[in-house]
């Protein structure tokens, strides 16, 4: 059977491409909204958790810390001996009370983080330096605090920094170089190998890089630190430990 002289069968299989091409155009079309429409909430959603990020009470706290908390060198023994010949005699309440604020925003805006809120690497390029900077001083606190009342705090925190030290080492502008803070070399250049960066590009994490770890991931090691904390923490005296009942 023909219509204006070309077979019927012909015309059926002309507009089943022409269907198909439309839907596809459609669905490309949808895709692209969505895909559009996804990233504009990201922005705002980082936008706004910068903004709570460079508050002026937490902007306080963090330079709080930075001037009160020293960058303690050495293998973690030598960092908590330090941290708490220094604590003792030179910390007071409103110091690990500033100390006690900046840990816990960060542990809020680290949860808004791992549920995926933002892109990290977009979280991460605005805040990886004071991140980097801050974890190194107040990880002393938190393992000690965490060792002595014998409840996990803080450890999120951690996590945040090797989220920003992953970022740095990743980054082809900062990897190359040492992450220094007043000549104290926080981390290391350890620029990542080429089977790195291609591993951590392919992997299906939410579509993009994954920077921070899972709690799962660092648990031994977090476990591992406590112990040798708690064994550091004994050999000072109760007087000694004192002020860090101030974050009980």
């Amino acid at each position: 059977m023909k219509l204006f002289g070309v077979e019927l069968d012909y015309i059926n299989l002309a507009l089943s491409v022409i269907n198909t091409i439309v839907v596809l155009i459609g669905v490309g079309f949808a895709i692209h909204t969505l895909r559009q429409s996804i990233l504009q909430r990201l922005n705002e959603s980082l936008e706004k958790l910068l903004q709570e990020y460079r508050s002026a009470d937490f902007s306080k706290s963090v330079r709080h810390v930075i001037e009160t908390f020293p960058i303690f060198e050495g293998d973690l023994d030598e960092k908590l001996r330090g941290f708490v010949e220094y604590g003792h005699r030179h910390l007071d309440k409103d110091d690990l009370l500033q100390a006690r604020a900046v840990v816990q925003k960060l542990n809020d805006i680290g949860i808004l983080v791992e549920r995926g809120v933002v892109r990290e690497a977009d979280f991460f390029g605005h805040t990886h330096p004071r991140i980097i900077e801050v974890g190194a001083r107040l990880d002393p606190v938190i393992l000690a605090v965490s060792a002595r009342q014998g409840w996990r705090w803080g450890m999120r925190v951690r996590r945040l920094r090797v989220g920003a030290e992953t970022y740095f080492r990743f980054s082809r502008s900062y990897g190359k170089n040492d992450f220094r803070v007043g000549g104290i070399v926080i981390l290391p250049a350890n620029p990542p190998r080429w089977y790195e960066r291609f591993w951590a590009r392919i992997r299906p994490v939410r579509g993009h890089l994954r920077l921070l770890p899972v709690a799962q991931s660092t648990r031994k090691a977090d476990e591992r630190d406590l112990d040798n904390v708690e064994k550091i923490l004994r050999e000072f005296e109760s007087k000694e430990l004192g002020f860090l009942d101030h974050l009980a």
